[in-house]
């Protein structure tokens, strides 16, 4: 194949994948004859409304259905059958019915043609897992098993990332109970920069479902920092990407780095201006940070110091005002309780913020000036 590392191919994948990607083996006869082909993902299945098809004796995946719910944004032109499958500075460009594609500027071919069958288009599982650094084996059952470039070693509680020598070690992940963990899932997320950030999330079960998370963020195959998220109902991330930049949170520290090198900026000492953790940003400048405190929406103005609750500048003096500050924010259960107010304009200067009154059934602005 032009353009592809053959020796790191043969590392990745197994005897066993190798012979259903080669045409007319007996393993892909017994799959064309199958009724139904299941895909999983570390472990879990993947609902693709479209069924894989086998054509031309290569197994083919629905490209939208499979790249949206491994996190990759998909853009196609109609017109020209041109389609770019995006994370972050990751980007796959492909063309239906032709054999050459492109992985990140650079030009492969690939055994069979994307095709657009119903208006679904599908694309061949051998390109899927080399082009978006994807291991695969499949059974005798039709079952084909994508794994993820990282993935959990659930004896150490480790997460591993797969290179051409084999699986190493990235770091330790969050542990619990296993008794009480549901699940996990390990996503992938690449920054405009190219860095990765890896986030293994335990689905925790009891009264009830809360989820835990351990965030790498990841530059040139080194751990930057480690965000480590405790048991919350509330299943937001506490990371943010703006302008070249990555800020984390960790409920009492916010963190800035440049994303270009990698290198710490700046620290805000959060737990000076809040009287708890739990902070989860929602975008910040030089001048000011706003997100989630108590599940409501605040902001820190680093210009003047102060901590502003968003929620008290909606009205409450009659009936009427305070029914509609409580279809704003209702109280009756405050651990998964949030406000519906959204930040949706920002400058330097002010930032305005969009709630709905359900009283009067119309949307309603609120204008914070920074410094004031």
């Amino acid at each position: 194949m032009k353009g592809i590392n053959k020796k790191r191919i043969a590392k990745s994948f197994s005897a066993v994948v190798a012979s259903l990607l080669i045409v007319g083996t007996p393993q892909m006869n017994e799959l064309m004859a199958a009724s139904k082909i299941s895909v999983t993902y570390n472990n879990q299945e993947l609902m693709l409304s479209n069924e894989p098809k086998v054509i031309n004796q290569s197994v083919m995946l629905p490209l939208r259905d499979l790249s949206e719910q491994l996190g990759y944004k998909v853009e196609w032109e109609q017109a020209t059958g041109k389609i770019e499958i995006v994370d972050g500075a990751y980007k796959v460009v492909l063309q239906v019915g032709s054999k050459v594609a492109e992985v990140n500027g650079k030009v492969v071919t690939i055994d069979v043609a994307p095709q657009t069958i119903n208006g679904v288009t599908y694309i061949p599982l051998r390109f899927v897992s080399e082009a978006l650094e994807m291991g695969v084996q499949w059974s005798k059952e039709n079952k084909v098993a994508l794994e993820g470039k990282y993935t959990v070693d659930e004896a150490n509680k480790k997460l591993m990332v797969r290179t051409a020598s084999g699986k190493k070690v990235v770091g330790d992940i969050n542990t619990y109970d296993e008794n009480v963990v549901a699940g996990k899932n390990v996503t992938l997320k690449r920054t405009s920069a190219g860095s990765e950030m890896v986030c293994v999330t335990c689905i925790i079960q009891g009264a009830l479902t809360q989820t835990a998370s351990t965030t790498f963020y990841i530059k040139d195959g080194k751990v930057i920092d480690k965000l480590v998220e405790k048991p919350s109902i509330q299943a937001e991330a506490g990371i943010l990407y703006k302008n070249n930049e990555v800020a984390i949170s960790t409920g009492t520290e916010f963190k800035i780095y440049d994303d270009l090198t990698g290198t710490l900026v700046k620290t805000y000492n959060l737990k000076e201006k809040l009287d708890g953790e739990g902070f989860v940003p929602i975008s910040y400048s030089n001048n000011y940070i706003v997100g989630r405190y108590q599940n409501t929406i605040h902001v820190i103005d680093l210009v003047n110091g102060k901590i502003t609750r968003i929620l008290d500048f909606i009205p409450e003096g009659t009936e009427k005002e305070k029914e509609a500050k409580y279809y704003v924010y209702t109280f009756d259960m405050p651990l998964t309780s949030q406000d519906n107010i959204n930040l949706v304009w920002e400058t330097e200067e002010a930032l305005v913020f969009k709630y709905h009154d359900n009283v009067e059934d119309k949307d309603k602005t609120i204008t914070y000036m920074i410094g004031k």
